[in-house]
């Protein structure tokens, strides 16, 4: 898959026969599509499929997208990471943004958060988010990740991002808790932290980030 007006955008993806495959996401209004097949295979056997196509009309590694789609007042909440606390700034390199589609060809946009695994001998990409995004093994599977998409400084506009692709696994899900863990199938870019947990209790009216 490659972009016709730039020659650096290029995927080269590998599948098997009787297999459904995702691309990453690609900017740009058209693309470029080749099949390649053994040497031992003729075209006339090959049978082949676009089962979707999903086009965005925002940048979803876009820092200040929120700000620029919506007027929610629950905005308010919401604080650039890098004017809090250096104390944060770690633990922000474990927060993804995620774009994922379901059956019915809709895409979303949602984020999660990449947790440690109990053994310390281990890096299990385990990767929690909301039920009201994922719930289901299609979504799951087709889970695309940005990393580190926040700006440099306070208030700056210079974001950059990570992107893998290759979707999850879903292993729980509840809506009730509005909940979902799922396992990445690829691993995080270097520089992706993995977020401590805690299962002890809140107190009454303590304060939470």
């Amino acid at each position: 898959v490659f972009s016709p007006t730039d020659s650096s955008v290029v995927q080269m993806l590998n599948t098997s026969a009787y297999s459904t495959l995702w691309t990453e996401t690609m900017a740009g209004d058209s693309l470029g599509l080749e099949l390649f097949v053994p040497d031992a295979v003729t075209i006339s056997e090959i049978e082949f499929s676009i089962l979707q196509l999903s086009h965005l009309v925002l940048d979803p590694g876009n820092a200040n997208l929120k700000a620029t789609v919506t007027t929610d007042p629950a905005l308010s909440c919401l604080v650039d990471i890098k004017c809090d606390t250096a104390e944060w700034q770690d633990t922000g390199q474990a927060v993804a943004r995620y774009v994922f589609t379901e059956q019915d060809g809709n895409s979303f946009l949602c984020s999660g958060t990449l947790l440690a695994d109990r053994d310390t001998s281990t890096q299990i990409p385990y990767f929690l988010t909301a039920a009201h995004c994922v719930s289901n093994d299609y979504a799951a599977s087709n889970m695309e990740f940005y990393w580190m998409y926040q700006s440099t400084t306070c208030g700056g506009a210079d974001a950059t991002y990570s992107q893998t692709t290759g979707g999850a696994v879903l292993h729980a899900t509840d809506g009730n808790l509005d909940s979902t863990l799922v396992e990445l199938k690829n691993f995080p870019p270097l520089g992706v932290t993995l977020a401590g947990w805690t299962t002890t209790s809140l107190s009454s009216a303590q304060a939470v980030t």
